[in-house]
C-alpha cells in the first residue's frame, strides 16, 4: 500500500483499542497516586512536599484527560441504538 493511501486510512479509521487501554490505565494511575497521598497527608499533615507532588499529580491528569479527548476526537464512535 502506499504511503498516501496508508496515510488516508489511518486518518479514517479509529486508532486501535489499546491506544484508549493505556491512556485509562494512566489516568488510574494518576488517581491511584493521589489517593495515598491523600491518606499520607490525612495521616501526617500538609507539607511543602505534598503540595508540589499534588500539582505534579494534577499536571499529569490534566496532560492525560486533554490527550484522550484528542483521541477520542479523532477517533469514528458509533453511536448506541437505544430502542
Amino acid at each position: 500500500m502506499s504511503k498516501l493511501v496508508s496515510g488516508i486510512m489511518s486518518y479514517i479509521l479509529p486508532p486501535s483499542n489499546d491506544v484508549f487501554y493505556s491512556l485509562f490505565e494512566e489516568g488510574t494511575k494518576c488517581c491511584k497516586q493521589a489517593a495515598i497521598l491523600f491518606n499520607e497527608i490525612m495521616e501526617k499533615g500538609i507539607t511543602e512536599e505534598h503540595i508540589a507532588m499534588a500539582r505534579q499529580y494534577k499536571h499529569a491528569s490534566v496532560k492525560n484527560i486533554k490527550k484522550t479527548l484528542e483521541v477520542l476526537d479523532t477517533s469514528f464512535v458509533t453511536p448506541i441504538d437505544r430502542e
